[in-house]
């Protein structure tokens, strides 16, 4: 089976969020399961990185292409994937497509059109309402009636990584999409092994947040909820990218609360950093305005940390119905409340955990979410011939 996967943007261009990691560590499954994986992307969010444009590149066992782009970073517009895809597409059996907005997106599903090859799409919250909540509302709302609605609804399924994304794209849209959902993975032997580095940053006790510094992640919320908790023996660690100058947004909301001297931004860290930070912190946090899924949910909770993530949060059914974290709605008393419950009960927090890891190892396991996958990948293109 020969997949060609269309992305926007591609590993390692971390700016661009949870997916960046995701998409890649499944089409690496893909590739041991005996798949030829092969990406066509552009090189956004590489800038400075040593990434070879327009040659095939092996990373991890994927064959990749990074294109030049032209104009804004986010639309990825580029001449030469289009033609890389005219002059190839019709060489593979599926194409799997990631995103909605970009460029990249309307070219792949154009030509498979053109050149009858099936293809799937997968959002990663794109649909969601939230995506559309933005500066540029009436932007995406013109170009999803005009563009983006035609090549979503002629693809052959649509893949959610969670229900919740499914049922809030769905009726948000007011669509009967052909759907199935397959969560995000983790290589659980990443997870499995002692992190022995040194504690380079010294804190000891933490609540911790990763991800990007970006105001859909709820943060402001967050520092209003611990404003009376944190002190010289609890500190907030927050590490991730900045996205669009938020944290100086974040700092000025600490000096205002009084709690600056007790939060610490580490920024952008490498996977054994934050695998050490995991490791060590208290809990974890991620209370949420949107979020199609939550890789840094299951992260945590493979590293046995206690979770406390919003009802926003794609995966909160499944972590409620496990047991495996808390479950808070998108408010800084019931945020407090919550963090507090893990803090003082530590019988209660060992139990969040120990459910976290199994649920991680019975749902999130990457060899299992790849053979979900190729599953999908066969049943489509058994239908389409």
């Amino acid at each position: 089976m020969k997949i060609l996967h269309i992305s926007p943007s591609y590993y390692p261009a971390f700016k661009f969020g949870g997916p960046i990691n995701s998409v890649h560590l499944l089409n690496k499954f893909l590739v041991k399961k005996g798949l030829e994986v092969d990406v066509i992307t552009t090189n956004a969010g590489l800038s400075g990185q040593l990434i070879s444009k327009y040659e095939w590149e092996i990373i991890d066992g994927v064959r990749v292409k990074y294109h030049g782009y032209y104009g804004y970073e986010r639309y990825n517009f580029s001449l030469s994937l289009l033609r890389e895809l005219k002059k190839n597409i019709k060489n593979y059996d599926l194409v799997h497509i990631t995103a909605v907005w970009n460029f990249p997106v309307f070219a792949g599903a154009f030509m498979c059109n053109r050149y009858k090859i099936p293809y799937i799409i997968s959002p990663h919250g794109a649909l969601m309402i939230n995506a559309f909540k933005n500066k540029s509302e009436a932007v995406k709302k013109l170009y999803y009636s005009i563009i983006a609605s035609r090549y979503i609804n002629n693809a052959k399924a649509i893949h959610f990584t969670t229900q919740y994304e499914r049922e809030e794209s769905t009726d948000h849209l007011k669509s009967d999409w052909n759907s199935f959902v397959i969560p995000n993975g983790l290589q659980l032997d990443e997870f499995e092994k002692e992190t022995n580095q040194h504690n380079k940053f010294g804190f000891k006790n933490y609540i911790l947040f990763t991800g990007r510094i970006h105001n859909i992640k709820g943060l402001d919320i967050l520092f209003n909820a611990v404003k009376e908790i944190l002190n010289e023996n609890l500190l907030l660690v927050l590490a991730g990218p900045d996205n669009n100058n938020y944290k100086n947004t974040l700092i000025k909301l600490a000096v205002e609360l009084g709690i600056s001297n007790y939060i610490k931004f580490l920024g952008e860290l490498d996977r054994s950093e934050l695998n050490n930070l995991y490791k060590r912190s208290t809990l974890f946090v991620l209370p949420s305005y949107s979020e199609n899924f939550g890789m840094s949910v299951i992260e945590a909770m493979a590293w046995g940390t206690p979770i406390l993530i919003s009802n926003k949060v794609g995966i909160f059914r499944e972590i409620e119905n496990a047991n495996a974290g808390v479950i808070v709605t998108t408010n800084a008393d019931n945020v407090k409340n919550g963090i507090l419950k893990l803090l003082n009960d530590d019988k209660y927090a060992n139990q969040i955990s120990e459910n976290g890891k199994k649920l991680v190892k019975e749902k999130y396991n990457i060899e299992k979410v790849a053979d979900q996958m190729i599953q999908q990948y066969t049943s489509i293109i058994r239908s389409y011939k």
